[in-house]
């Protein structure tokens, strides 16, 4: 009897499990399929919402453009100041207007490791430390200084080359290879404006205290069509002098520069032109 109480016990708690598991068994599919159809919603609403299209503004234009590409003529021919295996400095005309360096001594703001001034009507140009220690007449500095690619040996003359400039370009550390024996410090390369294939001119005045009043300009323009084309340049600059001699009254270290520039292109053909380039 008991074992029968107990196979009977035993089917009743079996009759009570199996609706249970059967129930269970039930709700597992909806469970499931409830998940899946959860996982599936947002692959199905992101196929189905339509996407905002990409607007190009000018700002995004702008940054997409990147810097422009700055061309050199350091190592005697023209390339990309970035592929250049040199630590130059490349300032481009309108970088000298915005920084409003009109000088040869305002290139040291700009330029690192520069230092410039000018003694008794002599340019000083020191590039790390390495410069002009001698004024005497005749005494050559360890900078080289190229106007146009013309070699500048006297640093006077460095003064009054600054006018009408297209671009600069520094170059520090030895440049022997290229520039010879006066370049152990450094080069200094100074590129004036071209003649242009159409009429243009430009004037500036610059007025400063002890009584300072100079003048730049340029006139370009063709003289015969796409075959000769012409550029007249020119600076003035005058200056009381910064001290005064005790003996005389007079003032002593003023300036009186004059300095003229012409340039005559030719393009006799496609592949072919010819530049001249003289200045006093």
């Amino acid at each position: 009897m008991n074992r029968v109480g107990v196979q009977r016990g035993g089917d009743y708690e079996m009759d009570k499990l199996w609706p249970r598991a059967a129930r269970i068994g039930l709700l597992l599919p909806a469970v499931v399929g409830t998940s899946a159809y959860a996982q599936t919603e947002p692959a199905s609403s992101a196929a189905s919402t339509p996407q905002p299209e990409a607007v190009s503004t000018p700002a995004a234009q702008d940054q997409g453009a990147g810097l422009q590409d700055i061309i050199v003529t350091a190592q005697k021919r023209s390339e990309s100041v970035q592929k250049i295996p040199l630590a130059v400095t490349a300032l481009s005309g309108n970088d000298l207007a915005k920084a409003g360096i009109n000088s040869i001594e305002g290139l040291q703001a700009a330029v690192p490791n520069l230092n410039l001034g000018q003694q008794l009507g002599v340019a000083r140009i020191s590039l790390r430390g390495i410069g002009l220690d001698n004024l005497s007449t005749g005494a050559e500095g360890s900078i080289a200084f190229h106007l146009n690619s013309a070699f500048i040996s006297r640093g006077a003359a460095a003064l009054s080359a600054f006018y009408d400039v297209d671009r600069v370009e520094v170059l520090r550390g030895p440049q022997g290879t290229l520039y010879g024996r006066n370049a152990t410090g450094g080069s200094i390369n100074l590129i004036t404006r071209q003649p242009t294939d159409t009429f243009s001119g430009y004037g500036d005045v610059t007025v400063g205290n002890y009584g300072r009043l100079a003048f730049d300009g340029a006139v370009s323009g063709p003289i015969v069509s796409d075959k000769v084309l012409a550029r007249i340049a020119f600076s003035t600059d005058d200056r009381n002098g910064y001290g005064r001699n005790i003996t005389t009254g007079t003032r002593i270290d003023d300036t009186n520069a004059r300095s003229i520039r012409g340039t005559l292109k030719l393009l006799p053909a496609d592949d072919l032109t010819i530049t001249l380039i003289a200045d006093y």
